[in-house]
């Protein structure tokens, strides 16, 4: 298939924006050849229009701060609410949009009423199980009895169903997002996975075989904020196996599933880098925007009770951790260039 190129995008977003990094990823890398315009919420009365970094962002109006909670409702991203209707509608109008990219399933529905009447395809990028992350809010994170209503996992489901039905493609993060989805009766011509994964050109297929080049005129840089941040690094895998384990007590309790160790990001970098022969200091750019305003300098747990009464502890350390996290990456590189999956570009 020819490259399309200078296409213009209509990408729907429901919360403010910047940042997300998919978002960014995926704003970034569809710049490349076409035009992007980002349709997002504004509940920080951003302004209603800029361009950030190449992206033509379409914000929400925002009311007086002495109105309250309105200024709440009326970004709240539902597809009745007749704010992001108009959004969306006077975006594609303005911009002779091509093609609507719609975030998840709250908005869905607008897109393809709008992509219905200007005749336009409507892609749904499907980020994350949206019934099941209701769900589990319901279970864990009790909302008002509207909110209750409104989000509730049923309703999700049920609008999932029709969303997934009237779009033209579906975008899902991984493979088991996809089998869900192929379950449900989806035909899988019409899903494709992209991954959370750097740009495009860090994968490129002209780079060497080798997982990375000493070559300076073909390296590539990781961007990243404060390397002294210590945390608690633990293998899910283990901590899965540990919620089991709190499953199996006849009576519930709180515990603190952790390594009772502590390292540095810095510390990551070189383990991470010498498992494959490279020095981290010649790859990694420091950049002021990812350290966090509110940095928590230092995080260790104490399992020592999940030890006592679960008879848990865990058992992978840091330095097994982070070579089995990079030889996952090596994975996935070799998969996308035998073009079993696609990434983000």
């Amino acid at each position: 298939m020819a490259e399309t190129v200078d296409v213009v995008i209509c990408h729907i977003w429901d919360a403010d924006y910047p940042w997300d990094i998919r978002v960014e990823k995926v704003c970034q890398s569809l710049q490349v050849n076409h035009e992007v315009h980002l349709v997002c919420r504004n509940e920080k009365r951003s302004p209603r229009h800029e361009v950030l970094d190449g992206t033509i962002i379409h914000r929400l109006p925002s009311l007086p701060r002495w109105l309250g909670p309105c200024h709440m409702i009326l970004g709240l991203p539902f597809f009745f609410n007749p704010t992001w209707l108009r959004a969306i509608w006077s975006t594609v109008k303005r911009s002779r949009a091509d093609l609507i990219l719609v975030r998840d399933i709250p908005l869905a529905l607008t897109a393809i009423l709008v992509g219905r009447w200007y005749n336009i395809p409507v892609l749904l990028d499907l980020a994350e199980n949206y019934p099941a992350m209701l769900e589990d809010q319901r279970l864990y994170s009790p909302k008002s009895v509207i909110g209750g209503i409104v989000r509730h996992p049923a309703l999700a489901r049920l609008v999932e169903k029709i969303v997934l039905k009237w779009v033209d493609h579906i975008i899902v993060v991984v493979e088991e997002s996809r089998d869900r989805l192929i379950d449900m009766g989806i035909d899988s011509s019409r899903i494709t996975i992209i991954t959370n994964t750097p740009p495009l050109d860090r994968w490129s297929e002209d780079a060497p075989s080798t997982v990375a080049s000493n070559d300076h005129d073909t390296a590539h840089f990781v961007y990243l904020g404060n390397l002294d941040a210590k945390r608690d690094w633990g293998y899910a895998k283990e901590y899965v196996e540990a919620m089991w384990l709190m499953l199996q007590q006849t009576e519930a309790d709180d515990y603190v599933i952790a390594t009772n160790e502590t390292h540095s990001v810095r510390e990551f970098l070189e383990v991470a880098f010498g498992h494959v022969g490279l020095d981290w200091k010649k790859y990694v750019e420091l950049d002021p925007r990812y350290n966090r305003p509110a940095e928590v300098d230092l995080h260790i747990g104490d399992a020592s009770k999940a030890k006592k009464k679960l008879g848990w502890e865990p058992k992978t350390k840091f330095v097994t951790l982070t070579k089995l996290m990079v030889d996952a990456d090596i994975e996935l590189l070799r998969r996308h260039r035998e073009g079993e999956i696609r990434v983000a570009g």
